[in-house]
């Protein structure tokens, strides 16, 4: 979706349907096939053969980056740091023009120099990107700069531990559609993430009591928000029950809601406000 590879939904679907379409077809296929499940993350894989067809067809496209590479082709869109040891990003970066997709897994985790190097360069060399992936960074704050990324539809800070707040200029990245924060320990929702009006898909850990929100009705288009170790969390706001198009409420870890209202897992969010909205009226503070 962030790379704009889905077909246009037909009438009465959301671009996830399509998406979903689209894995259902590789599987029948025999394409790819599912791996493993964990709750709502599916996680599938491909056969061998599949698998080394796959990397012949795209070996112009997309390249993992190490401390060995000396150069990549110009025409590469998806990059792939994956290396615990220094990687010479300025040198790699040089000449690229086309790059969609960066995703940074185990580069120094001790490291966060390099990450500060890796995100400043993505922000100076691919202004254009639309997905970008940072899990488990040692970063403990991303940078102002990182607003001059407007295409970004997705960004991924799972697991991103040290940072405890988001940068004031965070609310320009008016284009995302899916923001994963799960594991990144914010003390409340930020007002600049109630601005980002073309959220689909939202994943969080909040460590205050209530969830606030004075402008949670603006998002229009989200469809699934997903609440992850909230250990402290006893209600939600009350503007939650204006998001007319969220289809899903996903609790994972959130201790104190799940044990006063027997709530587990994943919620068909609009059934469940239709059918139990004046028992649970006390959970909307």
């Amino acid at each position: 979706m962030a790379n704009g590879l889905l077909g246009h939904p037909k009438q009465k679907q959301d671009w996830e349907d399509v998406g979903d379409q689209y894995l259902n077809d590789l599987m029948s296929r025999c394409l790819i096939q599912m791996n493993q499940h964990y709750g709502d993350v599916f996680t599938f894989k491909m056969r061998d053969l599949i698998h080394d067809l796959s990397l012949e067809v795209s070996q112009k496209e997309c390249k993992i980056v190490d401390c060995q590479t000396k150069t990549i082709d110009e025409n590469v869109r998806h990059l792939s740091f994956c290396d615990d040891k220094q990687i010479n990003v300025a040198q790699v970066f040089t000449k690229l023009k086309n790059v969609s997709t960066v995703v940074v897994l185990e580069v120094s985790k001790e490291s966060k120099a390099i990450h500060e190097s890796l995100v400043s360069l993505c922000v100076s060399n691919f202004k254009y990107i639309p997905a970008l992936f940072l899990q488990g960074s040692p970063l403990t704050a991303l940078p102002n700069s990182i607003a001059a990324l407007k295409h970004l539809r997705e960004l991924d800070l799972t697991n991103c531990c040290n940072i405890k707040k988001l940068p004031s200029s965070f609310y320009k990245l008016r284009r995302l559609q899916s923001l994963r924060m799960r594991g990144v320990p914010l003390m409340q929702l930020p007002v600049s993430i109630e601005s980002l009006i073309e959220l689909r898909y939202l994943e969080i850990t909040i460590k205050a009591k209530k969830l606030k929100g004075s402008r949670l009705r603006s998002w229009t288009s989200l469809q699934c928000l997903v609440l992850v170790d909230c250990d402290n969390l006893e209600c939600l706001s009350k503007e939650m029950k204006g998001l007319t198009e969220l289809l899903h409420l996903i609790l994972h870890g959130c201790m104190e809601l799940n044990n006063r209202y027997h709530i587990n897992g994943r919620l068909d969010w609009q059934e469940w406000l239709q059918k139990k909205r004046k028992p649970f009226d006390d959970l909307f503070k």
